[in-house]
């Protein structure tokens, strides 16, 4: 079956999980840079010249900000298996483990996913957008416009 190792999964669920209770417990060290003013387009998800409304949203569903950065670690460990699937097709089993392992334990995505940044939802709904592609073109056109409201320099 084409799943993961435990190891890798375990050691995923430790790796989030540790770096989600860090960030909820010094919730100060996770707003940085661009955060704050997301977090006040969150609560009137306004558009402005170079933001665009889809992070925002992310946070405004989330509700809180502890809330929006544990739903992120959830999304670190989803990104081992959307990681996994991806680099199977492209390397078997062996290029799966290693593009896995380095992808998702590569030291700015572990961070980016603790932070308040539009990046740690970016990078997955980008590898959705491109695992998609030629099988599934709407589900790839999808995820695109999506990217468009999170990140939009991303696409360039």
């Amino acid at each position: 079956m084409n799943v993961p190792p435990r190891w890798l999964i375990v050691m995923g669920i430790l790796v989030y999980g540790s770096l989600a209770v860090f960030s909820i417990t010094h919730s100060d060290r996770s707003i940085s840079g661009d955060a704050p003013e997301y977090i006040s387009l969150s609560k009137d998800l306004g558009v402005q010249t170079f933001r665009l409304p889809g992070y925002p949203l992310f946070l405004k569903v989330c509700g809180s900000i502890n809330t929006a950065i544990l739903v992120q670690c959830f999304i670190g460990v989803g990104l081992i298996f959307l990681a996994w699937h991806f680099f199977y097709e492209l390397g078997g089993r062996r290029g799966a483990l290693f593009g896995t392992f380095f992808l998702c334990f590569e030291f700015s995505v572990m961070m980016h996913q603790r932070m308040v940044l539009s990046e740690s939802i970016f990078l997955p709904v980008l590898m959705s957008a491109v695992g998609f592609g030629i099988r599934k073109p709407l589900r790839a056109a999808i995820c695109f416009g999506l990217l468009a409201l999170i990140h939009p320099t991303g696409l360039i």
